[in-house]
C-alpha cells in the first residue's frame, strides 16, 4: 500500500523509509528514485 502511493506521487516518504526499501530490495537510492532511459 504504501509503495503504491509512493509511486502514485500520493505520499513523500521519510529517509529512513527510502533506505529501508533500498535495503529490502537490495538496490541504492539512485536506483530506487532515478530512471535512466
Amino acid at each position: 500500500q504504501t509503495i503504491n502511493a509512493i509511486e502514485k506521487g500520493d505520499y513523500n516518504p521519510s529517509i529512513n523509509l527510502c533506505i529501508a526499501i533500498c535495503k529490502a530490495l537490495g538496490v541504492t537510492l539512485n536506483d530506487l528514485f532515478w530512471c535512466v532511459e
